[in-house]
């Protein structure tokens, strides 16, 4: 509960790190916790089947049929399954402990105000938030970029221009209005229906190549798991678009 509350913070798994149980590592977004001694080679959250194609370190888990197991003996050439080299396991190499490393109590602080909502991309994906100056055309003289190549965050997010840029105010041509950003004009002609757009304060969330690609080398599974984690902090109505940057 007090992890859940205040927060789970542990090192990064390290593939090439024994770990005994109890030992709790940061994989992903979420903490898990060993539940075997000897646990290497084990990725959090998944445990692949057995392949008589590869070879295997003592405490690598496999799965084969449907019984999970942990190997006891080097196996340096590929084999059949044996028996003798695996001891099967009461449980998995790993357990869920927290879905996210971020407490409870610090993620109810995020909000979809610039600042704040920087400042939490960058805390979720383990990059590194700066205060302003903001870079011209936002009132500073500062840099985006972040990252050693400018004064700003390594996620920033900048404004999007409006697709937009009027709207009609009437459901006929005969008394219709165009309006524009600037002014008004007579009546108009729309070849485009504009209802129903939805809202033109829409953002860019710019994002470190290398971090989006860390994420998930899976575009379509990085932009999922970037707007799951906006979807419950960004106001209703308000969109956003996903931009790698190099």
């Amino acid at each position: 509960m007090d992890a859940y509350q205040n927060g789970d913070p542990q090192p990064p798994f390290e593939i090439a790190t024994i770990y005994n149980t109890g030992n709790a590592v940061q994989y992903g977004y979420s903490t898990y916790e060993s539940l075997i001694d000897v646990n290497f080679g084990n990725t959090p959250g998944f445990i692949p089947a057995y392949s008589p194609a590869a070879t295997y370190a003592i405490g690598n888990c496999v799965t084969y049929n449907q019984v999970n197991y942990q190997c006891t003996a080097t196996i340096g050439t590929p084999e059949s399954f044996t028996s003798a080299h695996w001891a099967p396991l009461i449980a998995t190499p790993w357990v869920l402990r927290c879905a996210s490393f971020i407490g409870a109590t610090e993620r109810a602080s995020y909000t979809g105000n610039c600042i704040v909502l920087t400042a939490a991309l960058n805390r979720q994906f383990g990059t590194t938030f700066r205060q302003p100056p903001w870079p011209a055309p936002y009132g500073g003289s500062g840099t985006w970029g972040g990252g050693g190549t400018g004064d700003g965050s390594d996620i920033y997010i900048t404004n999007e221009e409006p697709i937009i840029t009027s709207f009609v105010s009437s459901l006929t041509e005969a008394t219709t209005s165009d309006v524009y950003l600037n002014g008004t004009g007579d009546t108009g002609v729309f070849d485009i229906s504009v209802y129903n757009t939805g809202s033109t304060y829409n953002f860019i969330v710019n994002i470190p190549a290398a971090v989006y690609a860390s994420i998930n080398s899976n575009p379509t599974i990085a932009n999922s798991i970037i707007n799951g984690f906006l979807t419950p902090i960004v106001p209703a109505g308000i969109t956003w678009s996903i931009n790698p940057y190099s």
